[in-house]
């Protein structure tokens, strides 16, 4: 199973919602910390979606002057 950017998002902004109504000193600061962890873990998604998105864009023409190259 694998997680969405939004699901990572939406954890994050519900363990902050969590923080804020902790009791104790100590659930504030486990919330915080499982918040900033989906926020990291959105940050990656975020990152390796992007990648993924330019990946082909960034060699479609390198692979196209070859193509070029080789036909002359």
């Amino acid at each position: 199973m694998s997680a969405t950017l939004k699901q990572f998002e939406d954890c994050a902004a519900r363990c902050f919602e969590f923080a804020r109504s902790a009791t104790t000193t100590a659930g504030r600061a486990r919330f915080l910390q499982m918040a900033r962890e989906y926020q990291s873990a959105a940050l990656l998604v975020h990152k390796e979606l992007s990648a993924d998105l330019r990946s082909p864009l960034a060699n479609a023409p390198a692979v196209k002057r070859e193509a070029e190259d080789s036909g002359r």
